[in-house]
């Protein structure tokens, strides 16, 4: 997963873009949900929730944008990005640092 820009300014960037990478090495095409938990610095959660269809031997990019609101309050935002399937789930292997900051100037 990455995330772009890192650091916004909630006055000037309009969004962020959440990007999310999938292979899927399997001889099967899988159905799916991408599912984004972004963490607030009050410790509120937003989501983004996408289903998808990966198709066999395939590698996927999604790109996601979240709109910068001139409401946000400044401090780091947390992004837990997975991707939900029939029998399982798979964490972004970046989650550690998954995250942005949204500024004021």
């Amino acid at each position: 997963m990455s995330i772009f820009p890192r650091v916004i300014d909630r006055e000037k960037d309009k969004f962020i873009t959440l990007h999310m990478h999938i292979e899927n090495n399997g001889d099967e095409n899988i159905r799916g949900m991408i599912k984004f938990i972004i963490t607030t610095p009050n410790g509120e959660k937003k989501k983004i929730e996408d289903r998808v269809l990966i198709k066999k031997r395939t590698k996927e990019n999604k790109y996601y944008k979240y709109k910068v609101k001139k409401n946000m309050i400044p401090g780091r935002y947390y992004v837990d990005g997975r991707f939900f399937f029939k029998g399982g789930q798979v964490r972004s292997k970046t989650y550690k640092t998954d995250f942005f900051d949204i500024i004021y100037e």
